[in-house]
């Protein structure tokens, strides 16, 4: 049995609404879905009573987030609230579609699964184009779809039994709906440091090889020289545009030439600009620095340097506090994109990417490559 759902956007944002219609085709024709929005309020109706009618008839809601919808009083204030009210009582589900960067990670939609993967927002960086993001957002659709077709239990009824309130009762009860802070082994940490940074190269990898069918006359090469270490390059036309080094090490604060010899973790993930060779640098001091015969420099190339972050509940990565002053050289910016609660690996890598795809495209500023567009 086709799922009711009522699309709903802000009227800046129509080309999307327009695109994700067009998706749907091969779940309608499937008998997956059948769709609704204002599109198909006919001239003569009343508004109000009609967005209210068709909400009131769907099982699913299908947000189309945007800062325009998000600042949207019909849409946020009005159609959302209905919504979210309806899904509390258990007659609809509510599934955000992230279609351009907004603050919606402080919002109620925070704790909804959002699509696409990840909640990276529709019209980013993070997808190859428009099209493979669609496809995602699609194929998780289908599962929810899915799902919502599923027969529901039978529900038995029951009456409670009166709980006093005793320590026993206390923890039996109440334990399980409290988010308790979990306590990282060094196992954990280690195993999320390498995931991370197996994460990140292979974004880069798939991004790399797909540059020349994306972009004629743009060319990408992928080096992975340690398990520690990998070098992006970027030309045009032939000519280096880019290049960066993606670097999983540890701090070591030893000075000058010397490097330390205890053993250590590796808890930093970091972005040079520039082609790094193994065993030729260290990270010290909040900087990378170069290891030429005797002597040592610190280096001048921008970069960026995260650390891990050990959070209430979760591991992810955050800027590197471990600077001293004077020492941080050309140190390339987080740009609009800080988190109090870290960075996750997808997101990690789409930040680096960001940088290199940046210096790549001041090469060719007048007419810049179509896969360096949002």
């Amino acid at each position: 049995m086709a799922v009711q759902a009522f699309l709903s956007y802000c009227h800046e944002d129509e080309a999307g609404l327009l695109e994700l219609r067009k998706r749907l085709a091969t779940l309608k024709r499937q008998g997956f879905i059948k769709d609704w929005s204002d599109h198909q309020i006919t001239a003569g109706t009343e508004i109000d009573p009609e967005v209210k009618k068709q909400l009131e008839n769907s099982q699913l809601f299908i947000a189309l987030v945007s800062p325009d919808y998000i600042d949207s009083g019909y849409c946020w204030d009005k159609e959302l609230q209905i919504a979210l009210q309806r899904q509390t009582a258990g007659n609809m589900s509510v599934l955000p579609v992230i279609y351009r960067f907004s603050d919606w990670k402080h919002t109620p939609l925070s704790q909804k699964l959002c699509i696409p993967k990840d909640g990276h927002p529709i019209l980013s960086r993070f997808w190859f184009n428009e099209d493979e993001a669609w496809q995602n957002v699609i194929e998780k659709l289908r599962d929810v779809l899915q799902k919502l077709n599923q027969p529901k239990p039978t529900q038995v009824k029951f009456t409670p039994t009166e709980i006093k309130d005793t320590p026993q009762n206390i923890s039996a009860t109440s334990l399980h709906t409290l988010s308790l802070p979990k306590n990282f082994t060094d196992y954990d940490k280690q195993n999320f440091v390498q995931n991370s940074f197996k994460t990140l190269t292979a974004f880069f990898e798939k991004r790399i090889s797909a540059i020349q069918n994306e972009s004629p006359g743009w060319q990408g090469s992928f080096e992975q020289k340690t398990n520690d270490l990998a070098i992006v390059s970027i030309y045009l036309e032939g000519n280096l545009a880019a290049q960066a080094s993606l670097v999983l090490t540890a701090p070591d604060n030893s000075f000058g030439f010397a490097t330390s010899n205890t053993p250590k973790m590796p808890s930093l993930i970091c972005y040079s600009e520039g082609a790094l060779s193994y065993g030729k640098y260290k990270v010290s001091m909040g900087t990378f620095w170069h290891l030429n015969g005797g002597a040592s420099s610190s280096s001048h190339d921008p970069s960026c340097i995260l650390e891990l972050h050990e959070g209430f509940s979760s591991l992810s990565w955050q800027k590197h506090t471990g600077a001293i002053e004077g020492f941080t050289q050309s140190q390339l910016i987080l740009a609009e994109r800080t988190s109090e609660e870290g960075f996750s690996a997808e997101e990690v890598a789409d930040i680096f990417w960001n940088f290199l795809i940046k210096k790549a495209s001041k090469i060719k500023e007048k007419d810049t490559a179509p896969y360096f567009r949002y």
